[in-house]
């Protein structure tokens, strides 16, 4: 069988789908499964491309990372844009500066090297 082409690991995943959530007006409940289901549905589209041998295994490793990726930036949008609501922005003492949370990504995670068995391990940081 034929390889598929690095290029359509991004666009397999259906990232405009998810994407075009309105995190501002979904309950949590709504975003967790909308979140599970597209997930759901990526890791048996890159299950059957992995056992039919259709991708490298450097695609799979890429379009795994790549998922767990967006899914972890729509949940922290997701999540800040609560706290924010309920305690405003986050800043320093002083108010003159407005702090900014960060996630790093270790592990497999951070070397895009994730498969679907993959723990994460995330760090967070204002």
């Amino acid at each position: 069988m034929n390889k598929v082409d690095v290029d359509c690991v991004v666009d397999s995943l259906n990232l405009q789908e998810i994407q075009s959530l309105d995190l501002e007006n979904i309950d949590e409940d709504q975003f967790k499964a909308k979140l599970r289901k597209w997930r759901n549905m990526n890791q048996m589209f890159i299950i059957f491309m992995d056992s039919n041998q259709l991708w490298s295994l450097q695609q799979v490793l890429e379009t795994t990372t790549k998922m767990v990726d967006v899914a972890i930036q729509l949940a922290f949008q997701y999540s800040h844009q609560i706290i924010q609501k309920k305690y405003g922005k986050p800043t320093s003492p002083s108010k003159k500066i407005k702090n900014v949370m960060s996630v790093l990504a270790m592990g497999k995670l951070g070397a895009c090297e994730l498969n679907l068995s993959s723990d994460i391990d995330l760090i967070l940081s204002f």
